[in-house]
């Protein structure tokens, strides 16, 4: 297992940069997750830069899909899950990659099941919430331990934030 030095922007932040406590390295990640959650891909080039493999996980398509709007959509909880699993395998490489789980909250309704299938009475009671809830959690590469995490993440379905707590 590798020491994990602190990223760019905790560096910036912090003096003591040898090291971050657990708490502090969990709450960076939570941080930089969020940003990554919340900045969009440039979704209006994708058919320019399908034939790139290497630009789609390169940072100039950092971070992920616009779902501002959504509920007036056919996309599913599921499409969105695997939407957010990818991202966090493309851009946080402080999570070991087979540790990352992202799971749709049972609360939320048929996670396989698109918004324009739900019934008036679902669509309702995720409207009123307002947002899809999902849990990420997995483990973050630390010595002389593997650090587990896990957040709860809520995807507003009226302007597309995501909200890691």
């Amino acid at each position: 297992m590798h020491n994990i030095l602190p990223s760019l922007l905790d560096r910036f932040l912090k003096e003591d940069i040898q090291s971050l406590a657990f708490d502090s390295l969990k709450d960076s990640v939570r941080r930089d997750l969020q940003s990554l959650l919340n900045t969009r891909t440039l979704d209006s080039l994708e058919k320019q830069v399908s034939d790139f493999d290497e630009v789609v996980t390169s940072t100039v398509n950092y971070g992920t899909k616009d779902y501002s709007g959504m509920a007036n959509g056919k996309v599913s909880m599921a499409d969105v899950a695997d939407m957010v699993y990818q991202s966090i395998l493309d851009f946080e490489p402080r999570i070991i990659p087979e540790s990352l789980q992202v799971v749709p909250s049972s609360s939320s309704g048929d996670p396989t099941q698109g918004l324009d299938k739900l019934t008036k009475e679902e669509l309702g009671n995720i409207m009123k919430k307002g947002s899809f809830d999902f849990v990420v959690r997995g483990a973050i590469c630390s010595d002389p331990t593997p650090l587990e995490f896990q957040f709860k993440t809520a995807l507003n379905v009226a302007d597309g934030d995501f909200k890691l707590t």
